[in-house]
């Protein structure tokens, strides 16, 4: 199967490559979210077994549960917060952009009805 690619592939602007970056952040810190989110909720989880009388609950620790609790909280955190950030970091520099090529077209007629 041949691949087929865009010979005139468009170079792209900083403003672009900048786009990109914060999209890969945003992402990012969506994963980091949902792992710290179920390191959290593992170590909830074993503390519930722990409870419990079963020959599992005699091989946890409570120091791995409070480390994986801890973890947990710091990645959900940090996640979130490179998430957020992103996001709206993205928002704007996307909003510039359009309003960048609104105004090349309005001021280029010509090139808008090619």
């Amino acid at each position: 199967m041949k691949i087929k690619r865009d010979k005139e592939k468009k170079e792209k602007t900083p403003e672009e490559k900048e786009l990109d970056t914060y999209k890969k952040a945003k992402n990012t810190g969506l994963a980091a979210l949902g792992t710290g989110l179920t390191a959290l909720g593992t170590s909830m989880a074993g503390k519930k077994i722990k409870e419990g009388n079963s020959t599992l609950a005699k091989r946890i620790k409570p120091k791995d549960l409070k480390i994986a609790k801890i973890s947990g909280l710091a990645l959900g955190i940090g996640g979130g917060l490179l998430h957020g950030i992103s996001a709206v970091k993205y928002r704007k520099l996307k909003n510039k952009l359009k309003k960048q090529q609104e105004e090349e077209k309005n001021d280029n007629p010509e090139k808008s009805k090619e």
